[in-house]
């Protein structure tokens, strides 16, 4: 895949942990079977201060359904699978009854998400917005230069320049 191609992947699905977990500020990015400007696998990882991380990854030759959300908690783990463009979205949550769910007073994370992955299943739409849109970009960028640099990016921190850093008072 060419690194534009992981770009443009990354940008959706970056849009949509975004809706489910919430606002992320450090990005570590990592690409695999680098030949020339094609890579076979990359590895995206989003954090922020009190938030559950996520792991996003990409493989070249991986067989198996067109995309998988899995989401890991203390109380039960969450899949939506999706086998072409022309399937709908599977939500497995194991033995839970979604209609018994009842929301906490204070809603967790985890709950949160499993909200969301109810509303996505049942073709409900998201209302993004251009906050949402430039957000995304930023991880996006963040990644790119998190593979270039070799390290985790601040989302929210302005690089400082090499002239800044040298310059004498």
């Amino acid at each position: 895949m060419s690194r534009s191609e992981v770009d443009e992947l990354l940008l959706q699905d970056v849009d949509l942990l975004r809706f489910l977990g919430g606002d992320y500020s450090r990005v570590t990015a990592i690409h695999s079977g680098k030949v020339s400007d094609r890579v076979s696998m990359a590895q995206v990882t989003l954090a922020g201060e009190g938030m559950a991380e996520a792991s996003w990854s990409l493989k070249a030759t991986q067989p198996g359904p067109l995309w998988k959300l899995v989401a890991v908690g203390e109380r039960r783990t969450v899949v939506l699978t999706r086998e072409d463009s022309l399937t709908p979205i599977q939500l497995d949550v194991g033995d839970v009854d979604l209609s018994q769910l009842q929301p906490p007073a204070e809603c967790d994370p985890f709950d949160r998400l499993l909200e969301n992955c109810e509303a996505m299943q049942a073709g409900e739409p998201a209302a993004p917005d251009w906050t949402d849109l430039t957000q995304a970009f930023e991880l996006v960028d963040a990644a790119r230069r998190s593979v270039r640099r070799r390290r985790t990016i601040d989302v929210h921190f302005a690089t400082a320049s090499a002239r800044c850093v040298f310059k004498r008072s």
